[in-house]
């Protein structure tokens, strides 16, 4: 029976209980439940017993009940209106302590967020894509296709993923990163943060594994790994990536931004990459390769992959579509050894079953035209142009752009060694959204800019109005 006011109503005939009992019963637990809000008026008694086809006095025994008790009160040619009840304050006693039931690790955390503008003139934000570029009406068309194909044809629950996508993606990472693999490796989650999630589930145990990240690095990847109940250690970060030699002894598992080191921009240099995979073989660890943007190279030739340089299967590679089409997709994927494989499916599975089939079958004709490779590739040079563009507007001032091969996002640092984290401070106050590298880490002096929403037609006010806050 369809609700005349917000509530279901219902009313059985066949049980022994009176109709003026169960109506009684059904509004009165509502008004106390404040489902029925102090104010609410209630149908004329007329249109109620219309509705669940009773008797007209029936309504109004029940209504003269509820005045009686206080619940209603009635007004002469107004009607019956729901009382505000006088209720008790809730005892501080009674209520749950947080400090019992929430794991000191989320009673310690805050959001991780970037500080908060009251002006916002230049965005440069960081982790976003440039989607003025990106071809939407395509992808509606795909989209439109998939749920068609649902329609007609739903798809069973692939716990790893749609088969045809992960084969796609094997194709697609072995022809723009030399990445090896068949699509049984591949397990396609909800971004790279999940990925990150599932390593921590199947592959930490509390309190006993111990994982290395970059400092400075990712704060989200290091959130993962502790809320899975690892112990962190960090391991610094120079001009060639990684200090390999400074991952103390008793690490289990390296998390480690080779191509594009976040935030600094620096690329992990061929020697420490042997390096390190020289240690996890020696040691027994496994490394998590970060591959977040190397899809957009900018210059020079692009470094082969851990995955790639890995004969012993020690690489867990991560990669996302958040960077190469837009951050709302939130798929991305694991690339991991056929050893690692069913426990990360089954993590899946324990952490929200499965993923979306429809954004699949989605991706899957977007990557099988050659529509990914196209964007990518008009976004590479869009990427490039706003990197060349910051640098020849800061050419003859302290901030020079640290080299970098591929990526979204650029760092700048002060040729004289100046203390930066005052300049962000008071970019910020000008309204220009960037960020200093002690965001993330103790150590570090840069100035991060991401090259996503800014348009290249704003760069040059942007670095005039950067200047003057130096």
């Amino acid at each position: 029976m369809e609700p005349i006011f917000g509530l279901h109503l219902q009313l059985d005939r066949q049980l022994a209980e009176p109709l003026a009992v169960q109506l009684y019963r059904q509004l009165s637990r509502a008004i106390v439940e404040q489902r029925l809000q102090a104010g609410t008026w209630l149908p004329a008694s007329r249109q109620l017993a219309q509705h669940l086809g009773v008797a007209r006095n029936t309504v109004v025994q029940v209504y003269e009940r509820l005045a009686s008790e206080g619940l209603v009160a009635s007004q002469a040619g107004s009607g019956t209106r729901v009382c505000q009840l006088h209720r008790p304050a809730p005892s501080a006693a009674a209520r749950p302590d947080a400090k019992r039931w929430v794991r000191p690790l989320w009673q310690q955390r805050q959001l991780f967020a970037m500080p908060e503008m009251a002006e916002l003139r230049f965005d440069f934000g960081l982790g976003l894509a440039d989607t003025r570029h990106f071809p939407a009406a395509l992808w509606r068309r795909y989209m439109n296709r998939a749920l068609r194909q649902q329609e007609s044809q739903p798809q069973p629950l692939h716990w790893q993923g749609y088969p045809p996508l992960r084969e796609l993606i094997g194709r697609f990472v072995s022809q723009s990163r030399a990445v090896s693999c068949a699509g049984r490796q591949v397990l396609v989650c909800n971004g790279a943060q999940q990925a990150f999630s599932l390593i921590g589930a199947a592959l930490v145990t509390p309190g006993v594994t111990t994982v290395a990240v970059e400092s400075p690095g990712y704060p989200m990847a290091r959130q993962a790994f502790e809320a899975a109940g690892a112990h962190i250690v960090e391991v610094p970060v120079d001009q060639d990536g990684l200090v390999v030699d400074a991952i103390p002894e008793g690490v289990d598992l390296v998390y480690v931004t080779p191509s594009h080191q976040f935030p600094t921009t620096v690329v992990m240099s061929q020697q420490r990459r042997l390096a390190l995979l020289a240690l996890a073989k020696a040691r027994d660890l496994l490394v998590i390769e970060d591959d977040y943007d190397s899809e957009f190279l900018l210059a020079g030739q692009p470094i082969d992959a851990l995955q790639t340089l890995d004969q012993d299967g020690r690489v867990l590679y991560v990669g996302s579509f958040s960077k190469c089409m837009f951050h709302d997709l939130r798929l991305g994927y694991l690339i991991v050894p056929d050893w690692a494989a069913g426990a990360l499916v089954l993590a899946r599975q324990s952490a929200d079953l499965v993923g979306a089939m429809t954004v699949q079958l989605a991706l899957a004709d977007f990557i099988r035209q050659g529509d990914l490779r196209r964007h990518i590739r008009t976004m590479r040079q869009h990427y490039r142009a706003k990197y060349l563009a910051i640098g020849e507007a800061l050419a003859g001032t302290v901030l020079r752009p640290v080299p970098m091969l591929t990526g979204v996002h650029m760092a700048l640092e002060a040729s004289d060694g100046r203390p930066l984290a005052e300049v962000a401070k008071r970019a910020q106050q000008a309204g220009i959204n960037l960020c200093h590298s002690s965001l993330f880490g103790k150590e570090g002096n840069l100035l991060l800019l991401g090259l996503g929403p800014i348009a290249l037609e704003a760069i040059p006010a942007a670095m005039a109005a950067l200047k003057g806050c130096l």
